[in-house]
């Protein structure tokens, strides 16, 4: 995966063992609620069977 990115082995586990920002955080918080709203939203609508 890493050649495949053109990235150092050591650099994608940097990033994968770093501190998640709290920006960012509150970013994946937000999605998560945006996502169960659309579910809610569309069972509601009977879109889905």
């Amino acid at each position: 995966m890493c050649k495949q990115l053109e990235i150092s082995r050591a650099a994608y586990y940097k990033w994968l063992h770093r501190e998640i920002p709290e920006h960012e955080l509150k970013n994946i918080e937000l999605a998560e609620l945006l996502k169960s709203m659309m579910n809610d939203l569309i069972t509601s609508w009977d879109i889905v069977e």
